[in-house]
């Protein structure tokens, strides 16, 4: 789906550059064949008021040919600087009086020259000179032309558009060439963008897929449960249902489930809230007061578990935030130390003032987590020991929502080990100033 949909965005943008690019060229191209006709017309009109030379005194004259005629569109006068034969000469002359329908209308000459003229000048008017202009093909080759109507009859004056030609020709292939490389290139910047612009959203797509999944199957193993106790409840008969321990081992089994689904439904909550959620309320709080607070919390249960304690707070000032959000924060960190710190172990918690932020570091003994894991563990249902249960090892969402927390308060959560010796949760909060 998503490599469909980077294709697709890579069309998109390909076919919107080349039409601007056919557009940029199209106008380059018609502006220069438009300018270089004009010249050719300025050209023509140049011989054309000059007296006819043997030898070309201009680079103007170069490729041109001037013929006269009569009335009937015989040859009176040719003067060539260009090779035509003359047959080939007499068929252009008699096509361009045709053309202009000179020929058609010589019998009222006579009688009705100015009205016979414009009639036949009747292609690109010039009223100041009663010239026309126009084009036509001779052999294989394409010629300009300029007629005026003289006394005797014509003059026609006619130009090679060869080199006209070859420069447009040039300038084509100049416009593929570099239309081509230069799509070529962003052919290959458009589909690396492409791939970054999609790979966030499939990234949130496959964590949202992913989450989805996970959820589902944590909640099917406690409605599992609950179900067959459930149907052992009503198959049992009442003999048993009196029994000691019977029933209400099944009971305690469906309380212990249904806790367990209340806890993982109430997390799921929590951090859809924070991700979608806008920001909460903030008001002045101690960072080192509530940490205070939630260790006093857990103290006895540090000293259950066999673990050491180790605390070292500094007075850091205040931190503009929720305080029921830190909180809820500070209280992941210390229960997942606790979980993962074996009985003898230490924990060690510590507050410090860096600059303009509060640091804190709770690092515990025990296996550590290795460094291509150190990332994964914040993401949602991640428990690096799967041997654990859901009662001691939780559902794995404690650190996602802890660093969403950070972040809603501008800060950061991160994390470093070493395995086999000790594991760092850093906390990075920014203070008040």
């Amino acid at each position: 789906m998503f490599r469909k949909l980077k294709w697709r965005f890579v069309l998109l943008i390909m076919s919107l550059l080349v039409l601007v690019f056919a557009g940029i060229f199209g106008a380059i191209y018609g502006l220069t064949a438009n300018s270089m006709n004009r010249q050719s017309q300025f050209a023509l009109e140049k011989i054309m008021r000059a007296p006819p030379k043997v030898l070309p005194e201009s680079r103007e004259t170069f490729g041109s040919l001037i013929v006269e005629t009569d009335q009937e569109g015989g040859l009176l006068f040719v003067l060539s600087h260009l090779e035509v034969d003359e047959p080939s000469l007499e068929v252009a002359v008699d096509k361009i009086l045709k053309k202009e329908g000179s020929m058609a209308l010589s019998s009222e000459v006579d009688q009705a020259p100015d009205k016979a003229l414009d009639r036949v000048l009747d292609k690109v008017p010039n009223p100041d000179s009663g010239r026309t202009f126009g084009r036509v093909k001779i052999g294989e080759k394409s010629y300009d032309y300029l007629v005026e109507r003289t006394p005797a009859g014509y003059k026609i004056v006619l130009l090679d558009r060869t080199p006209l030609h070859d420069s447009l020709n040039d300038l084509l292939m100049v416009f593929l060439w570099v239309g081509g490389a230069s799509l070529l290139i962003l052919f290959g910047v458009s589909v690396y963008f492409a791939s970054r612009a999609v790979r966030p959203i499939q990234e949130a797509f496959e964590k949202q897929r992913q989450f989805l999944a996970d959820a589902s199957h944590e909640l099917r193993t406690p409605l599992t449960v609950i179900q067959t106790q459930l149907a052992l409840l009503e198959s049992t008969n009442d003999a048993r249902m009196t029994g000691e321990g019977g029933a209400t081992q099944w009971i305690h089994g469906i309380k212990q489930e249904t806790t367990h689904m209340a806890a993982l439904i109430t997390d799921m909550l929590d951090l859809a809230k924070l991700e979608h959620v806008g920001v909460p309320v903030k008001i002045e709080v101690s960072l080192k007061a509530l940490l205070e607070k939630a260790l006093l919390t857990y103290e006895a249960i540090f000293f259950e578990h066999g673990v050491e304690l180790s605390v070292a707070l500094e007075e850091v000032g205040m931190v503009k935030g929720d305080p029921e959000g830190l909180r809820r924060a500070l209280v992941i960190l210390l229960d997942n130390a606790v979980k993962y710190t074996p009985e003898g172990g230490r924990v060690t918690v510590s507050l410090t003032r860096e600059k303009h932020k509060a640091c804190l570091r709770i690092r515990n003994t025990g296996e550590g987590i290795p460094a291509d894991r150190l990332e994964a563990i914040f993401d949602r249902f991640v428990r690096l020991d799967a041997s654990r249960t859901k009662g001691s090892g939780g559902y794995g969402l404690g650190l996602a929502i802890a660093r969403a927390i950070s972040e809603q308060h501008g800060g950061r959560l991160s994390a470093d080990s070493t395995p086999g010796e000790w594991t760092e949760m850093t906390l990075v909060l920014p203070l008040m100033t």
